[in-house]
């Protein structure tokens, strides 16, 4: 009978398969996650995309920073205001890790993105909005189908849960701008050919992979005629510490020097260098000297956060080294 009652329940329509995501980065504020849905007695049910694929933080910054909305206050309302679907700094933010998320995406999974900003309101940060879309690519597009952009979280709430972006779903009165480029996807999403030439240089399959050590000009995307300012951001040096980085990293890097020539007297001459510098390091490993307001602010709304049980140790240690190691 049980067997039975099963197999009827598997075989309706909805009842077969079952969303799964699996967390590509859960920072405190962004969560990149990779979504599929998954057959109760199989593997994932085949969406047919080109994944993984290697894309580049500059790349997706050129793509990412071109899209445009049309946001209005109603959705009766016949003012519109234009902008930028991502602010400069969110864009960095999310450029900085997705590509991770297309390298380890299967052509069964979709990646969807939601990124916070804080808005600071009598001297503190209360209050956070949210912007999220999903993303995949199919063929030789790149999909973006946004569900959300600036949407007020209310944190009055015992548990904030986050809702996660759905294709299709009308949460908010917005629309895309269709170009020549951005190809409309629904009235919320857009596609785009991703190796189009007007987003960075041209992309083959034997391109070899980008080398972890680049100089800072190589990493500053041109600006390209047609396309917005905020899609001309640079990416920041390759010396910036990783997310999620221990903050020991920086003064170790610090200290190393390298050897002086000349024997004995060069090595000590040296050793008396690096013990100059050590010191001169230990005199200014004060973790806050020097950090900004808008760091402060985000280090007392994370310890409200873990105070509140709302992330647990590692993530908090994580986010705290996050915010310490921005200036450096």
């Amino acid at each position: 009978m049980v067997l039975l009652l099963a197999a009827s329940l598997l075989s309706l329509p909805g009842c077969a398969t079952r969303t799964v995501t699996e967390s590509v980065v859960a920072y405190y504020d962004l969560d990149i996650k990779l979504r599929g849905q998954k057959e109760w007695l199989g593997g994932y049910e085949p969406l047919g995309y080109s994944q993984p694929v290697e894309i580049t933080s500059e790349r997706l910054a050129s793509i990412l920073g071109g899209i445009e909305v049309d946001v209005r206050k109603k959705k009766t309302s016949s003012v519109r205001e234009r902008r930028n679907a991502l602010s400069a700094k969110m864009l960095l933010n999310i450029t900085e890790v997705l590509p991770k998320a297309f390298a380890e995406a299967s052509g069964n999974q979709q990646v969807i993105v939601m990124a916070q900003r804080k808005q600071m309101q009598k001297g503190v940060f209360n209050r956070k909005f949210l912007t999220s879309f999903t993303t995949y690519v199919k063929g030789d597009d790149l999909y973006v189908i946004f569900s959300r952009i600036e949407w007020p979280i209310d944190e009055n709430k015992k548990t904030t849960v986050i809702p996660q972006p759905w294709p299709g779903e009308v949460v908010m009165p917005f629309e895309t701008v269709g170009t020549d480029i951005y190809e409309l996807v629904g009235t919320q999403g857009v596609r785009v050919k991703w190796k189009n030439t007007n987003f960075g240089p041209p992309v083959s399959p034997s391109q070899p992979k980008p080398s972890a050590l680049k100089t800072q000009d190589s990493l500053v995307t041109p600006a390209v005629e047609g396309i917005p300012a905020a899609a001309a951001i640079p990416t920041p040096p390759s010396t910036q510490p990783q997310r999620g980085a221990p903050l020991s990293e920086g003064p170790k890097a610090s200290m190393a020097t390298k050897p002086a020539a000349g024997g004995i007297a060069g090595a000590a001459a040296g050793g008396a260098a690096a013990e100059a510098n050590s010191s001169q390091t230990k005199s200014t490993s004060d973790p806050l000297k020097g950090i900004s307001s808008d760091d402060l602010r985000d280090l007392a709304n994370l310890e409200d956060a873990y105070s509140a049980g709302r992330m647990d140790e590692a993530q908090y240690q994580r986010e705290r080294a996050r915010i310490l190691n921005r200036g450096n």
